[in-house]
């Protein structure tokens, strides 16, 4: 890399620091452009929240195969589910026990073994 671009890249970087440092100060400074500010962050921060929510919903409720890397996008206009009723719930419980006790039976096989 030559230096004259490094050079460039950490002028440039820190001109962009200073503009940025500029512009908060002039909003700080001006209560308009501060509640403007304001309210715009707070709009990409709930479209943020919920974004990250339904991403995390989705990783949640999706089926896991041996094998696969990446989960499929999720399909528009996409709901997370709850369970339907409290025979599911209770059938879902039943099997996290059996998964518990299959999970503490192989930690005692595998400490037998060594």
């Amino acid at each position: 890399m030559e230096s004259n671009s490094l050079t460039d890249m950490v002028q440039n970087g820190f001109r962009v620091a200073v503009g940025a440092t500029a512009a908060v100060i002039e909003a700080i400074q001006d209560p308009y452009k501060r509640d403007e500010l304001a309210r715009d962050w707070a709009e990409k921060g709930a479209e943020t929240e919920q974004e990250a929510r339904n991403f995390v919903d989705t990783l949640m409720n999706q089926p896991r195969s041996p094998g696969s890397s990446a989960p499929p996008p999720p399909a528009p206009g996409y709901e997370p589910t709850t369970p339907a009723d409290t025979a599911t719930e209770a059938e879902l419980e039943r099997l996290t026990d059996q998964i518990a006790a299959l999970r503490q039976e192989l930690e005692r096989l595998r400490s037998e073994e060594v």
